[in-house]
């Protein structure tokens, strides 16, 4: 398996033993030459931002490298999982329904699906694509986040995933998950639309 360089620790200790790697979600500009110095081969540069130099590195040495895509309410190579605060960054309990709308939960919600159809919103293919790839790295943060007895105690509620979240029994399903941290199980969830 190829080395995971998702943070700041990992570049500086991939600098002083380089391999194969990949390099996720990093902002690179800083440490573009030194990278750009080391042998690149096996390596991957996905959502990185890199100064031209580690970019011609990169090619010259065949790697696989995907660009910080802008434009997207949600981080495609995203290398960690989402924390409350920054899905609920505007929400303001005195004005929920106005500023729950104005929420990284609800944008990336609002950009898959159509609130008032419940359809899933078209996409162009390499939207769609990026969509897939930001479920594959949260399901990669998952897996780094859950040891064997985390994994015991896990719980996954799964429902319909047309269910609007201005249903009661969203809320119900929300107070169920608290109840269920508060007994001491990881409740996991996709983050996205319905009951799950």
């Amino acid at each position: 398996m190829k080395v995971e360089v998702d943070s700041e620790d990992k570049v500086v200790r991939w600098l002083s033993d380089p391999k194969p790697a990949v390099f996720q979600g990093l902002d690179l500009r800083k440490y573009s030459a030194a990278i750009a110095a080391k042998p690149l081969t096996g390596c991957s540069f996905l959502g990185c931002a890199i100064e031209p130099e580690l970019a011609h590195a990169a090619a010259a040495a065949g790697c696989l490298v995907f660009p910080v895509v802008a434009g997207l309410p949600f981080d495609p190579f995203r290398p960690r999982l989402y924390t409350p605060g920054e899905l609920y960054d505007k929400f303001d309990p005195a004005d929920p329904g106005p500023s729950y709308r104005r929420c990284l939960d609800w944008l990336v919600y609002d950009s898959f699906m159509d609130p008032d159809t419940k359809k899933v919103r078209p996409a162009d293919v390499d939207t769609d694509l990026l969509r897939r790839i930001h479920d594959a790295s949260i399901a990669d943060a998952l897996e780094d986040l859950l040891d064997p007895a985390t994994r015991a105690r896990s719980v996954a509620i799964m429902g319909g995933h047309d269910v609007p979240r201005d249903k009661p029994i969203f809320a119900d399903i929300a107070r169920l998950a608290q109840d269920l941290c508060r007994e001491g199980y990881m409740v996991l969830t996709g983050g996205g639309p319905g009951l799950m």
